[in-house]
């Protein structure tokens, strides 16, 4: 797993909670280190520690706490520190034990590095594991935005169909940075007037909360859309089909997309 992924959930504890919370989470994950190397390959377990670690320092469930995170540990570092604070941060890298409290972006860190996270930040924070990813996910359209993706974000597709459609090529295009990247795939299936039915399939499990809060966070973002995805059917860890329904943001008339 890189360092992308952590360094986000990192961001998120920290503009969610506080550093003291991502200090907490690290200290519990039993993490050598806190910050991460963008490019830095770490252990797949460090993600889940951290999120149970957030759960318990934050006193929310690990649902919780994946509901309230995007695409990655600084994110979650960010979303811990302005919902909860630094300590609980540090609780949860603790009972994670996280090697960092920071995360660098290229490094490729272990997958499980996440994992552990996540599931730390879930038990520090008491939420559950769905709430800090859907936090990152919400938090993690301000990561591109800041950043020389954010302007090929916004010509992958005029509306949101096109949009998620382009997507697949969209983490190619990332792949030039990170190599070794594993991106899911998407593919609308079908659209109605109801909404768009989406074919999500990762390799990850539980990071379908994620994928939600940051489409949501898109919609609002770069489409003034007000997104509401549901999941219709989970076959298993790797394929996940979600319907979604958008209305603008205006009010001025309602547009259902995906």
């Amino acid at each position: 797993m890189y360092g992308l992924l952590l360094a986000n959930f990192k961001s998120y504890i920290l503009d969610t909670f506080s550093e003291a919370c991502w200090h907490e989470m690290v200290n519990q994950t039993d993490s050598d280190t806190f910050d991460f190397e963008l490019t830095r390959d770490y252990d797949e377990q460090l993600f889940p520690r951290l999120v149970t670690a957030a759960a318990k320092v934050t006193n929310n469930t690990e649902d919780e706490i994946k509901y309230g995170c995007g695409k990655s540990l600084k994110r979650l570092k960010s979303f811990i520190l302005s919902e909860f604070s630094e300590s609980v941060w540090n609780e949860v890298i603790s009972l994670a034990e996280s090697e960092t409290f920071d995360f660098e972006l290229k490094r490729n860190y272990e997958e499980q590095t996440f994992t552990r996270i996540i599931a730390a930040a879930a038990n520090v924070t008491a939420r559950t594991e769905d709430e800090i990813r859907y936090g990152m996910g919400r938090s993690f359209k301000d990561f591109f935005a800041f950043r020389e993706s954010a302007q090929t974000i916004r010509v992958i597709g005029r509306y949101m169909r096109d949009f998620l459609n382009g997507l697949d090529n969209f983490h190619e295009f990332l792949r030039s940075t990170y190599p070794q990247m594993k991106p899911p795939s998407f593919f609308c299936m079908q659209e109605s007037r109801s909404g768009i039915t989406l074919q999500y399939q990762t390799i990850r499990s539980g990071m379908a909360s994620f994928f939600i809060g940051w489409m949501e966070g898109m919609s609002q973002a770069y489409f003034d859309l007000e997104m509401k995805i549901t999941i219709v059917l989970h076959a298993n860890n790797i394929f996940e089909l979600i319907t979604i329904e958008a209305k603008a943001l205006s009010g001025k008339f309602t547009a259902y997309v995906s």
